[in-house]
């Protein structure tokens, strides 16, 4: 099983969240890829990432705003930087990620620019399924 550095490394991080929403890849500048989804499956393909969005943006929102209104976080926003979360609540997504999204990785790779914020946490986690 792959650790989480070896599915996108700290310096495959480059570009900001923004870029990565409006199409400018920043895994497309990196030496490691991850494979494209074939076109039949590209529908199939974003709707399970879609869900995975949303099921990591319900967690933060239930058990660090204590809301339902998905207006509370974006996507994209930092959750350190808001102040949404503090490295305990790190924990918690952390344990999250593990027993709700079945993945796992090493210590040294649950860092902030991994898990902070809901598309680097997706990321994350559809890279370590597609290394299973």
């Amino acid at each position: 099983m792959a650790a989480w550095g070896q599915c996108l490394p700290r310096s495959c991080d480059a570009g900001t969240d923004e870029a990565w929403s409006t199409g400018d890849n920043p895994r497309s500048r990196c030496q490691t890829r991850l494979p494209q989804p074939v076109k039949n499956a590209e529908l199939g393909h974003n709707n399970m990432a879609e869900a995975l969005r949303a099921k990591i943006r319900d967690f933060i929102l239930e058990n660090f705003l204590f809301t339902t209104d998905t207006a509370a976080v974006s996507l994209d926003n930092s959750l350190l930087d808001r102040g949404v979360v503090d490295s305990t609540s790190m924990i918690e997504i952390i344990m999250f990620a593990e027993e709700q999204l079945r993945v796992n990785g090493a210590a040294a790779e649950m860092i902030p620019e991994n898990l902070d914020s809901v598309n680097k946490i997706a990321r994350f986690v559809e890279c370590k399924r597609q290394a299973a």
